[in-house]
């Protein structure tokens, strides 16, 4: 249930995979109160981020196929700087990592996550944005 105390943020879940989105989506709806948007692609999400302005990007390392979720994310990075980007992945590696963070990343978030793991993304996201 939305919480009508808080301020209403701007999601978009980067994820080939419609399964996942939707878990994200339902996920996120249980700890905040949320406009959620989704993408399957990079050329989805770019859209998006210029249209709506997210204030969180949920972005899947691994976009299946030729996609990369690293490239997608510095496109993001020089086209809206100021977005949180959480990483999510089934299959984090130590390189992987090492790049997204060096590109700015907010946060990390191995699948399968749990409710908590997202709570705490959002959590990470609310206490950077206050001090902004």
């Amino acid at each position: 249930m939305p919480n009508n105390h808080r301020k209403r943020y701007t999601v978009l879940a980067i994820d080939d995979d419609a399964w996942t989105r939707n878990i994200l989506r339902s996920t996120l709806r249980e700890f905040a109160d949320i406009n959620f948007l989704d993408a399957k692609d990079p050329e989805h999400a770019l859209t998006a981020v210029e249209r709506e302005k997210p204030d969180i990007v949920y972005l899947d390392i691994n976009l299946g196929g030729d996609q990369d979720g690293i490239a997608l994310l510095k496109q993001l990075r020089q086209a809206a700087p100021e977005i949180f980007i959480v990483m999510v992945t089934a299959h984090g590696t130590a390189e992987n990592l090492k790049k997204a963070m060096e590109l700015g990343i907010g946060g990390f978030v191995v699948k399968p996550f749990t409710g908590e793991k997202i709570a705490a993304t959002l959590k990470k996201f609310e206490s950077v944005s206050a001090k902004q």
